[in-house]
Parts: structure tokens; sequence; C-alpha cells
């Protein structure tokens, strides 16, 4: 199922003195009872979800789903409860790190509940140097399956001969129909079939 919604971003928050250390910075936002239209707060099985923030007319990919507040308790025994909360005040909160109920107190302003993501920038070195890794690139391969609609899934014909220079496979010519692609680190189309010898010549770009 997919959810969406928006939220304002709060703030940016430490996550190791929250959830504990090797977090790093997290981006904190509010669940207010007066935001906009479309308030969201995290669920079950937004975990790992994007947060996209709107840089003039460019969404950029800001943050991955990690926590929530909470859970919270009407006293300070029992398991308690999760829950999205526009005000905490009156209820009691886990302390994430150390365990045990603390009381949040009754008066004053709002104390909405919050969600939190882990933010990219920090990371962006890393994510790019992942992207941008070194492969070795090496002659492509020839696959082949009975079926073109992905009912059958594609394998590779281990017998198949690549000539990279010349840029043709040849493999034996098949007893019933099959269908090929070829399969490599930069995208490549078969270009040609040809019999030759009984074999299929395939020319690739």
């Amino acid at each position: 199922m997919i959810r969406w919604g928006e939220n304002a971003v709060s703030g940016r928050v430490d996550g190791d003195s929250l959830f504990g250390s090797g977090i790093g910075d997290l981006l904190q936002a509010a669940f207010n009872a007066n935001g906009g239209s479309n308030e969201c707060h995290l669920s079950f099985g937004d975990s790992s979800g994007a947060l996209f923030i709107k840089d003039g007319p460019v969404w950029k990919l800001a943050g991955i789903n990690y926590a929530v507040d909470g859970p919270y308790n009407t006293s300070n025994t029992g398991p308690g409860f999760e829950a999205a909360i526009f005000n905490e005040r009156g209820l009691y909160t886990t302390n994430s790190i150390v365990g045990g109920w603390d009381p949040v107190p009754a008066l004053g302003p709002d104390q909405p509940g919050a969600f939190y993501t882990t933010r990219i920038s920090p990371h962006s070195s890393w994510i790019n140097s992942v992207i941008n890794a070194n492969v070795a690139a090496g002659p492509p391969s020839l696959q082949s399956s009975p079926s073109a609609s992905g009912e059958v899934p594609y394998a590779d014909e281990v017998n198949a001969i690549v000539d990279d220079a010349a840029k043709t496979i040849t493999v034996a010519l098949p007893g019933e129909s099959r269908f090929y692609r070829v399969r490599a680190c930069d995208p490549l189309t078969i270009k040609s079939i040809r019999v030759q010898n009984g074999n299929l010549v395939l020319t690739y770009q």
C-alpha cells in the first residue's frame, strides 16, 4: 500500500542523544494539531520510506524514515502503547536509551509527538562512492527464455561464445522458439540475428 503526507521539518536533532550512539544527525518533523491539511506521521511499515523536500521546483531526497516518538503510557507501569499524538502532556513517555517511564508535565503549550528521518546529506559522499564504484566491465552474457512475458525467467546461455571485439555472440541453433537478451554493465541491444553453420550469430551494440 502506498501512503503519503506532508509535514514541516521542525529541525535537525542529534540522534545519538535520542536513540543511542552511531545514529548521527536526524531530521525531526512534529505532528502538530494545527498543521497543514495533509499533516502526517509515520506508522507501521513506513520505516525506510523516503522524505522529500522541495527545493524551488525540484523535489530532493532529504531523509530516510528512521523512528517515531513513543511508546506512551497513562501511568509509570505497564507496557504502554504506540500512537500518533498531537499533545503528549499528561502522558508518560519512555526513555529509549535507559528505559522506564518519564511523566510529561500536564501544563504548558502542546508538546506534539514527532517522527525522525536519517539525513541524506551527511552520507552523500559514501552514497556517491557506491554509485560511482569502478566495476570492471567484462564481456556481456547472453540470456534466453522460452517466453517474452517474464513468466519464465531468463537464464544465461552458458555455451554461448562472445566476441566482444566483433560485437557478436554465437550460440547453438535452438530446437524451439527462444527469446534472447544481452546482460552487461552498460545497456546493450541486439541489432541482428543470422543463422551461420548451424548456429545463431547475434550482433549487439
